[in-house]
């Protein structure tokens, strides 16, 4: 059985190696920068031509109920 606490499973995986290069490159392409880093993913997101969920909610209407169904 193997124990999903080892971690030569992860850094003998061929597929975790190349995700983790790609990863890293992206990283050091944007200075290691997070807020760099989003803003190119965002951008790339932005002209794909395809449709992203986000997972913010939409901003609330002025004076929307806080609390729908409880009187």
């Amino acid at each position: 059985m193997r124990n999903s606490d080892d971690s030569r499973t992860l850094t003998g995986d061929p597929v975790i190696r190349e995700l983790w290069a790609v990863k890293d490159a992206m990283a050091a392409d944007c200075g290691y920068d997070v807020q760099e880093l989003f803003r190119r993913i965002r951008a790339r997101q932005d002209t794909s031509g395809r449709e992203y969920v986000r997972l913010t909610p939409p901003p609330r209407e002025a004076g929307a109920d806080r609390n729908p169904g409880t009187n």
